[in-house]
């Protein structure tokens, strides 16, 4: 079996799912009117996620990394410095809610389960009902940006 098999969507959101894998860990906060995650990896690598109306401000010192919109999100791809990264996804539909991931430049042994992991995401429609996810990815990390220069 492929690694990329196992990264079908197992989390949904109203706007989009994500797909962790056997022995990846997820702790999940819903303090007022959003979402905190918390997620490590099964190899270690860990990331935090942030799901609601109203993301963090971005640094000033962020170098833009990748920049990308359509009519119904914006995703862009920051370099907070030489190790941490930022992805702000912003929906722009009706919901107008974002997705703020914030990690660590990867080791080695962990770039290509991060990279497969990030982009897992998939955007979802629908109502309480029912839900319908692309099989598209919602946004492309490329494997060169989590690589140290």
């Amino acid at each position: 079996m492929m690694l990329a098999d196992i990264r079908n969507c197992s989390i949904f959101e109203v706007d989009f799912c994500i797909g962790l894998a056997r022995g990846d860990k997820i702790t999940v906060s819903k303090p007022i009117d959003f979402k905190y995650y918390d997620i490590v990896l099964k190899n270690g690598a860990s990331l935090s996620m942030y799901y609601g109306r109203h993301p963090n401000p971005i640094l000033e010192s962020s170098k833009l990394s990748s920049n990308f919109k359509t009519e119904t999100i914006h995703v862009q791809v920051f370099e907070q410095n030489e190790e941490e990264f930022r992805i702000l996804v912003q929906f722009l539909g009706s919901s107008f809610s974002a997705i703020d991931i914030e990690f660590q430049r990867p080791k080695e042994p962990q770039i290509e389960m991060l990279h497969q992991f990030l982009n897992s995401f998939k955007t979802c429609t629908g109502d309480f009902y029912s839900r319908s996810c692309s099989q598209k990815g919602l946004f492309e990390v490329k494997k060169e940006l989590l690589v140290k220069k």
